[in-house]
């Protein structure tokens, strides 16, 4: 069985090092068809690089300006016949109950990627769904969570970092936000924090995808 071509996105380098060091002890199953370090590039080397067979892309690149969810579709829509394997450092249930509803079935968290690369692979290649046991964990346990009454967003949140929540989910900017209640920046801006902290959001990237895909209020 010939070797699967494997395009490789992440925009830090050390990461891909780690990768492409893995496929090379691997070089039998797996070899590198390529890498990029954003998006746009990633999907410009599809474009050109024929015979690809699996994409393991990071989730949130460009230090977090990338949205995750529309390359995830883009990728789909350009290059449907190859399959995607997503690294995250993610820690919400939600935003991992998003990527699996765009359509990807195989993610794998960075802290232990060396341990469930190859498992990713091989079940993203056979159309099986895969997530690296820490990940499956907390997605199980946000499920529990969000399968119980109590635990909405209503009690997580308090009225105020929910009003600032589905302002940002407007399009309005913090100062914005700040200007049209008559309050400071700096309340907005601790509102918005406090909401993140709740919900489990490390950055502003999270945030984003979190509102346009599981924020409902």
């Amino acid at each position: 069985m010939p070797a699967l071509r494997i395009v490789i996105a992440d925009d830090h380098p050390i990461v891909r090092v780690g990768i492409k060091a893995f496929l090379a002890e691997h070089s039998i199953r797996f070899t590198l068809a390529g890498e990029a370090s954003s998006g746009d590039e990633l999907l410009s080397l599809l474009s050109a690089t024929p015979g690809v067979d699996v994409v393991i892309t990071d989730f949130a690149m460009d230090e977090g300006r990338q949205d995750g969810l529309r390359l995830l579709r883009r990728l789909q829509q350009q290059h449907p016949g190859i399959r995607i394997v997503v690294l995250t450092m993610l820690t919400n249930g939600a935003l991992l109950n998003s990527i699996q509803k765009a359509g990807v079935d195989c993610i794998v968290g960075k802290r232990d990627v060396h341990k469930n690369l190859a498992s990713a692979i091989e079940n993203a290649v056979n159309h099986r769904p895969f997530l690296s046991p820490d990940l499956k964990a907390l997605l199980d346990a946000a499920n529990r969570l969000s399968s119980s009454p109590s635990a909405d967003h209503a009690s997580r949140l308090s009225p105020r970092q929910a009003e600032t929540l589905r302002l940002l989910r407007s399009g309005l900017t913090v100062s914005e936000i700040a200007a049209s209640l008559n309050r400071s920046k700096k309340t907005i801006s601790a509102q918005k924090q406090g909401a993140m902290a709740k919900l489990g959001l490390q950055n502003d990237a999270q945030l984003f995808e979190y509102l346009h895909s599981s924020f409902e209020r």
